[in-house]
């Protein structure tokens, strides 16, 4: 018979009688029982305070003797239990077998935003009223006005039909408007002011600022003096005396646009820097003159008339010729200087 039974931690104690003589002391054998192994109480851990779903995991056992066993470095599986929604979080589960047995621990996901109009949008979010008026309800007492402090408002999430607050504002909405100072402004620059008023109903801001615009067509320039780099733009409107003149750039660069012609004007695009400043801007380039006979037709000119003697020249009356450009193809008259 077992007078004391084993444990995890302490021994057992066994009596035997023999039924045909008078063995042992007494007529009995006391025998000891080895402890018995312990029956670990097995939980499935996540060892670090860790937000990633492949945070570190140890299967703990505890026995109520209070001995304790731990299997480091584990292997889980991972399944999701409840798919989180607006209303309800998630549960993503946490699977490892052991010696043919599931063990399992949760943790939750968090909910996801509220839809509106299948747009997701978090409570508390700040909407634009401008994108988002038609779509929120301001609350009672609430009075929405211009800036950015905003006024409490609300929807109806789309899937789950929860009422959501929201804050919605709205920024100043109107036009510039420009007044000319006709007295301060010249050929190609416009001086004024411009003023800007809101157009919402209740609101009363406005803003003034200087207002100035140029319109030059500047005909630029660059020449080259041992090295030394110099832009010089000249407005070439009637009346304008504008003249800019960028002396020691550097890093020059000239990108031709549209290639002057004898009937169409050039543009040039340069770029270079100037006292540490990048400048990028276009400038027009003049007609040349037409071509005759292969050359600049200028050059055949004395005291800026055709001599008669050239040939090819279209003869119109004593004092006029004409003759067809080779770059354009245009009739250019000319006057004739008779030799």
């Amino acid at each position: 018979e077992t007078t004391k039974a084993p444990t995890c931690t302490v021994e057992g104690v066994a009596n035997f009688y023999c039924d045909f003589c008078d063995y042992g002391d007494d007529g009995k054998v006391t025998k000891v029982i080895p402890v018995i192994a312990h029956e670990y109480d097995w939980q499935l851990k996540i060892i670090e305070n860790d937000d990633s779903i492949f945070a570190p995991f140890a299967l703990i056992g505890e026995c109520s003797c209070g001995a304790s066993s731990r299997i480091d470095n584990i292997l889980v599986t991972t399944r999701i239990t409840r798919v989180a929604t607006c209303s309800v979080p998630g549960e993503l589960t946490y699977v490892y077998e052991y010696e043919g047995k599931e063990y399992t621990t949760t943790r939750a996901l968090p909910k996801i935003a509220h839809k509106l109009d299948g747009e997701s949008v978090e409570s508390g979010a700040r909407l634009d009223f401008v994108n988002y008026g038609g779509k929120v309800n301001v609350k009672r007492g609430e009075t929405l006005t211009c800036g950015t402090e905003g006024a409490k408002a609300y929807y109806i999430c789309s899937e789950c039909e929860s009422v959501v607050d929201v804050i919605v504002y709205r920024e100043h909405k109107g036009e510039w408007k420009v007044t000319i100072d006709e007295a301060k402004s010249t050929t190609c620059e416009t001086v004024g002011i411009k003023t800007f008023t809101c157009v919402y109903s209740g609101c009363v801001y406005t803003d003034t600022q200087s207002y100035s615009s140029a319109n030059h067509a500047y005909k630029a320039t660059l020449t080259s003096d041992g090295g030394a780099n110099k832009l010089e733009l000249v407005c070439t409107v009637d009346g304008c005396s504008s003249k800019v003149v960028y002396d020691g750039i550097t890093d020059v660069k000239v990108i031709v646009k549209v290639a002057a012609t004898c009937c169409v004007d050039g543009v040039i695009e340069y770029s270079f820097r100037y006292q540490d400043t990048a400048y990028n801007f276009v400038a027009s380039v003049g007609k040349g003159n037409h071509v005759y006979n292969g050359v600049d037709y200028t050059t055949l000119l004395v005291d800026g008339k055709m001599p008669s003697s050239v040939e090819g020249l279209i003869i119109i009356s004593s004092t006029e010729a004409m003759f067809k450009c080779e770059a354009c193809e245009h009739a250019v008259k000319v006057t004739l200087k008779n030799d």
